[in-house]
């Protein structure tokens, strides 16, 4: 690793220099042709800063003092339903972002593109809480957490921004959802990206609006970090530029600049893995490959199916069924509800060409970031601002309640003895020794094993060894006899025991006859 480090720190470094030496040059020769527009653009800039800021600051002297209360009442809410489950076992993908990238050195982590679970932003927040608090569970999902909880005042002033009513309970549900709160424990880049979306979207309401520059820039900044969050704030952007088009052609120009910037600032996020990793592995995803045209469209509904109950965790299918409709006539009566001429789900559109074009449907969590949208137009059927403030404190209520009735089963996965199980292998497991199991429960397990420093992975076992640990986790079907069949154990070759009983999941010792 030190040779890996030295040669990624060389080969960065004569990069950097590369680049500031041609952007240095760019800026000289741009100075140098178009210096009175430069001028002028600095000039405009130094003038719409403030005005941007004044607006913010009479949007904030607007928004009632009863609005503040209960938006308090509801982050502190927030942040007791999410510490509930901030030290829960660690999930197959956060475990997997810690073990590849955050805990390495973080040259390597923020450099080196293996796959995109690599999410940038996340990683290099988790190496910082990691090198400070320890691989501790609440630890690493400190980013997710207050990225999390962030959503909760956005929500509310992009709902304010987009629409006259609804505010509150958009922001409520963001609250005490138990998607939202899933997500802001689990060690992944979604929420950051989402709180970066929010934020681009009302940087660009207000740039089609006034076509105030520091807007642009507000914009710029917002959607970089959200590529630099998780690259599928592609979907995102797409969403907001499309909308933006369509609401306000005449700002085509302002549009062009605000993404022509997006996307400078992104490729300078990037540039690290440009040049180490090469841009081909940001432009090929190692997990998923285009389907047929007919297989997408015959798995679309199933796959849409699951996304939405998923997304929709804990509220009830009639539920789900009445935000449906109500999302359509939301939609409908747009003009109504709305401060703007067209919903921003007409971009949308864009997002199901490119979804189109991919042939591949992305699962739940990449939709995430859609979801405080959803909510944010539902709620925009709210009545008058009192019953709006009375429904914010039920919906609240209500999802709170439920939340705490018992825990909602992650998308991707764990293995809720992964602690325990990692101790009784720390006392037993010998050199040479293997250990066995399934995905999902190989990449948290090696996890645990290795914060215990047993230094063995989990997820590339030798089944030949002389004795072998076989790890179960019923939560996923994956009993002792389906486990040793996917893995070709040759079972009858081993003296088989139990030794071990954690309810869901249990070890079972094969030592070689």
């Amino acid at each position: 690793m030190p040779d890996i480090e030295s040669s990624i720190v060389t080969l960065l470094s004569l990069a950097t220099i590369a680049l500031v030496v041609a952007l240095a040059a760019a800026y000289a020769l741009a100075w140098l042709r178009w210096r009175t527009q430069l001028t002028a653009l600095r000039a405009q800039l130094r003038a719409d800063t403030p005005l941007l800021r004044s607006r913010l600051m009479n949007a904030l002297r607007e928004t009632p003092r009863i609005d503040y209360a209960l938006l308090a009442i509801f982050f502190i809410i927030g942040i007791w339903l999410r510490l509930r489950d901030l030290n829960i076992p660690m999930g197959t993908d956060e475990s997997a972002t810690w073990l590849y990238y955050a805990s390495k050195p973080l040259i390597v982590g923020v450099t080196i593109w293996s796959s995109p679970n690599n999410h940038l932003l996340n990683t290099l927040l988790m190496h910082i809480c990691g090198a400070v608090f320890g691989p501790r569970e609440w630890a690493l999902r400190l980013p997710a957490f207050f990225a999390g909880l962030a959503l909760i005042p956005l929500t509310y002033a992009a709902s304010r921004v987009f629409y006259r009513r609804g505010a509150l309970i958009a922001a409520g549900i963001v609250a005490a959802s138990p998607a939202f709160v899933a997500y802001s424990t689990d060690g992944r880049g979604y929420g950051m990206m989402a709180a970066c979306a929010l934020v681009a979207a009302m940087a660009m309401a207000s740039l089609i609006r006034s076509g105030n520059s520091a807007a642009a820039i507000v914009f710029g900044i917002a959607t970089a970090l959200g590529f630099w969050s998780v690259l599928v704030m592609i979907t995102l952007f797409l969403l907001i530029v499309a909308w933006a088009i369509v609401e306000r052609p005449s700002a085509w120009r302002a549009i062009v600049v605000a993404c022509l910037l997006a996307g400078a600032l992104t490729m300078l996020a990037y540039f690290p893995v440009f040049v180490v990793s090469g841009p081909t592995s940001i432009a090929t995803n190692g997990y998923h490959a285009p389907s047929t045209l007919a297989h997408f469209m015959a798995d679309l509904p199933l796959i849409s199916h699951v996304i939405v109950a998923r997304l929709l965790v804990g509220f009830p299918r009639a539920l789900q069924w009445l935000l449906g409709f109500a999302f359509i006539a939301a939609l409908l009566l747009h003009r109504r509800l709305s401060r703007f001429r067209y919903p921003i789900w007409i971009g949308f559109l864009a997002v199901a060409a490119f979804t189109l074009v991919q042939r591949y449907v992305p699962p739940s969590r990449i939709w995430f970031a859609f979801l405080p949208w959803f909510f944010i137009t539902i709620c925009a059927l709210a009545p008058r601002i009192h019953i709006e403030r009375l429904l914010a404190i039920g919906v609240v209520v209500l999802l709170a309640y439920d939340i705490t009735r018992g825990p909602h089963p992650r998308e991707t996965g764990n293995v809720r003895a992964g602690p325990m199980i990692a101790a009784e292998l720390q006392r037993r497991v010998q050199p040479g020794d293997e250990i066995v199991t399934l995905t999902p429960t190989d990449v948290p397990l090696t996890f645990y094993l290795q914060r215990a420093g047993v230094p063995i992975d989990a997820t590339r076992p030798n089944v030949n060894a002389r004795r072998l640990f076989v790890v179960t986790n019923l939560d996923f079907a994956q009993t002792f006899v389906k486990t040793t069949r996917e893995l070709h154990v040759d079972v009858p070759r081993y003296r088989v025991r139990r030794i071990a009983d954690f309810g869901a999941s249990e070890i079972y010792e094969l030592v070689r006859r």
